[in-house]
């Protein structure tokens, strides 16, 4: 791998970790009720998003407020690696995830801006969703663009069995996804505990 391929493998893995924070910053807001602190978009009570004084960063506000920067700065980061992913590698698959990338940020902060101005579960547990969905596409770039993606293969070859797993394993995906999609549901309409008692209905009856 060249010396500027080895900068783009390690700016997508950085992309990776920036994600998984904002995953976790979203998910904060969502705890501490703090989705509407900030009540308008995409200004912060009439400021410019990046010039809103620090001095007001306080309770739900930190939280939500610290989430739309991380977003923005990961807006930043994604797109830098989108254009230059076109520039140095001529795969088109990862062409097209690089791109895919850049317009999942992009409707992730649109859908993140509407949720607010809309005052919206629906949105919020979409969004919610996609942000999942979009780390796991910059894992599988970050995977494609690092040194050991492009190593030879060894002698060693796939068992039959093993292949047969890979179906297997398209539906295990699928269903930890649609779990995620459930488990959303229930956290952003407060059902989490909707029945306390659990595997026991709330008579103490099965």
């Amino acid at each position: 791998m060249q010396p500027e391929n080895r900068w783009i493998s390690r700016l997508a893995k950085f992309a990776v970790i920036v994600t998984f924070s904002l995953i976790y910053l979203g998910g904060m807001v969502t705890s501490l009720n703090a989705g509407l602190s900030v009540p308008d978009w995409p200004t912060s009570f009439g400021y410019n998003m990046f010039t809103f004084p620090v001095s007001k960063w306080e309770g739900g506000i930190w939280w939500e407020h610290s989430h739309r920067l991380v977003a923005s700065f990961l807006g930043l980061v994604i797109t830098v690696l989108a254009v230059w992913i076109w520039r140095v590698d001529s795969r088109r698959w990862v062409r097209g995830l690089g791109l895919g990338a850049f317009v999942l940020v992009v409707v992730q902060g649109i859908l993140g801006g509407l949720r607010v101005t809309e005052i919206s579960t629906v949105l919020a547990i979409i969004h919610g969703c996609i942000a999942q969905a979009f780390l796991c596409v910059l894992i599988l770039l970050a995977l494609a663009l690092s040194p050991a993606w492009e190593r030879p293969p060894t002698e060693s070859k796939v068992s039959y069995s093993a292949k047969r797993l890979v179906p297997w394993g398209w539906v295990l995906t699928g269903a930890v996804f649609i779990q995620l999609i459930l488990g959303a549901i229930m956290r952003h309409l407060h059902a989490g505990l909707a029945i306390p008692t659990f595997p026991l209905t709330p008579s103490g009856s099965w």
